[in-house]
This record gives structure tokens, sequence and C-alpha cells, in this order.
């Protein structure tokens, strides 16, 4: 039996992408839209996620809202119900896909969402009209799925995207959503015991009649615990590759992460790392902010972030990041 992790958005954050993947090493991944498929405005997952990544870990991913449309759209116009392989071990699901898991359980993919920022951003290159989903995108006849997983969420499950946030911009258009009419319908009609979404950027858990659903937080770190994260749903399966909390890196390297009795307070101890990567740090030592917890001194977790963040920059490479400072801006 595969382990399938599902994983909220990514918007293009590899190094936490990495770091989870390498912590957890599922079977297969499948994130729930804002993957961060945009050709031209950075590196792709394949060129930015370490080999250690691809070689263990099959990726599949629905569409968000910001990702690159029309690229999405050449591979997989509508009416293409088959999954799409965009790199070597790299998978677009377009909406009306499907998977079947290895206990029969039968996924059905529904990407797509508005865009709250889309006044603010620039059509045709970082936001695209096609975002939003139509019940006309997906199979007139909708398969007995068991799962649904998709971006946004129905308007049925009640819950607001507006809820969480704590400023307030008139550019964003906080107004209805097609794409949620849309995902009703398919509730209607495929009345799936399982639902996975993101987009809300927030962890909620909840139930509408005989539907469980989930919606991910976002991916916004790279610290990983065994017990799990709120960007993460096992689907099926469950590994747990390390005793305690921190950020997993290639070759089998490890940050762990040392926590006070009352978790309010942690470090990353850094002398746990291999002698590249502890070499590396020792030349930047000056850059980070440390702390001590439990008689160990290392890096806040967010200055851990930026470090993680540096090695993804040079390709994974400490050597690499020792020797060249000028894309170094940690």
């Amino acid at each position: 039996m595969d382990n399938v992790l599902i994983v909220g958005d990514v918007h293009r954050e590899w190094a936490f992408l990495a770091s989870l993947l390498l912590y957890y090493r599922p079977d297969v991944s499948i994130v729930v839209g804002d993957f961060g498929w945009w050709p031209g405005l950075g590196p792709l997952p394949q060129e930015a996620l370490p080999k250690e990544v691809l070689e263990h870990t099959r990726i599949h991913f629905v569409d968000g809202n910001h990702e690159n449309h029309m690229d999405l759209l050449r591979v997989a116009p509508r009416g293409h119900f088959e999954a799409v392989e965009m790199a070597p071990g790299i998978t677009y699901q377009p909406r009306g896909s499907t998977m079947r898991l290895s206990d029969g359980r039968l996924i059905l993919f529904a990407g797509g969402g508005k865009s709250i920022d889309w006044r603010i951003r620039n059509k045709g290159k970082t936001w695209f009209p096609e975002e939003l989903l139509r019940r006309s995108h997906l199979p007139k006849k909708l398969p007995k799925a068991d799962i649904i997983i998709s971006h946004t969420v129905p308007n049925l499950f009640g819950e607001d995207k507006l809820k969480g946030f704590t400023y307030f911009d008139h550019k964003l258009d906080f107004g209805p959503d097609p794409s949620q009419a849309a995902l009703d319908a398919v509730l209607e009609e495929c009345r799936p015991s399982l639902w996975i979404a993101g987009h809300f950027h927030r962890r909620i858990d909840g139930s509408h009649k005989n539907t469980e659903y989930h919606i991910l937080d976002m991916v916004q770190g790279g610290l990983c615990r065994p017990e799990g994260m709120p960007c993460t749903f096992w689907l099926e399966g469950c590994v747990k590759m390390r005793e305690g909390p921190g950020w997993a890196l290639p070759d089998g390297d490890f940050i762990p992460l040392v926590e006070n009795a009352s978790r309010l307070y942690a470090c990353a101890d850094m002398e746990k790392l291999s002698p590249k990567c502890y070499a590396l740090f020792d030349k930047r030592r000056h850059m980070y902010r440390t702390q001590k917890v439990e008689g160990i001194k290392g890096l806040v977790p967010r200055e851990a972030d930026s470090f993680l963040q540096t090695l993804c920059r040079f390709g994974w490479n400490p050597e690499a990041a020792m020797g060249d400072r000028t894309k170094d801006t940690a």
C-alpha cells in the first residue's frame, strides 16, 4: 500500500516542501492547488527540489488560483480528464481527472478558485480569468467518487475565506466565487465521504451531512513534527521518519529542534548538522539570531527557515553556498 500525503498550498516555497517530503517520505504527495506552477517567473519544482525528493515521492497537484493557467491549459485543455506528467515525478491532475487508491477508493480532482487579489495582479502574467472553476469543466456525469480533492470548497460547507484576515484592503475582492457554486453541484452529485482542500490558508476540520472535510493550511515553514502539521493530511498510510520535530535535508541530514517543556521556546541544534552543512552555518553564524533552550544554543526556528532557503537557492549544495555570496540574501 502506498503512503499518500496531502499537502496544502505550496506557493512555490520549494525549500519548505522539500524538507516536509524528506521528513515524512511519502510514496505519493498530492498538493491541493496553488502549487506554484509559474514557468518563466522562477524555478519550477523539478529545478528546485533535490533529487532525493523526486526519487522517493511522486508529486501530484491540482491547479489553484495562483498558477499559470494558460500553460496548464496548453497541456490539458478543458475536457481532458487524464493526468499529465509535467516533469519526471511531477504530475498535474486536471479538473475532472481521477485517481484510484490502493484500497479501492476513487479520488476526483476539481481545481480552480477565485483570487481575492486579482485586481493587483498582471492579467495574462500573474493572473488568469481561467482560474475560476465551472461545472462545465468537469465530466457531464461525475464518477462515484469517495474523495474529492479541490482547491477551494463548496458554499454548502459554510466556511468563509474572509474569516481569519486581520487586515482589509479595498483592492481585495471577497465577493462570491463561482467556483464554490460549481463545487456545490459536485458535492450534491457525488456525496463523497471525504473532501480535502486548501485556499483558506488556515486549518479547518469539519463535516457536512455525511462528508468529512479538511481544509489544509498553507506550507509556510519547514518545521515538521511526527504527529503531522496543519498543512498535511495522511490519506493512506502514515510514516513517521523522526523521533522529534525539525528540518529534514538531502543526503539524510537533519536539523533537530530542541524545545522547552512548554513548547513556547525552541532552537534548531545546528551542532547536529553534517560537517559540510555545519561549515556553511558556521561561516554565516553572524547573520542569524540564536537562543539557548535546555542548555543548547541554536538558531531560532525563523532563522533556521532562512538557512534552509539558502541551501535551496544554491541547489542544496552547501559548498556552492559557501563559495558564492551573490545569491545569498538570507
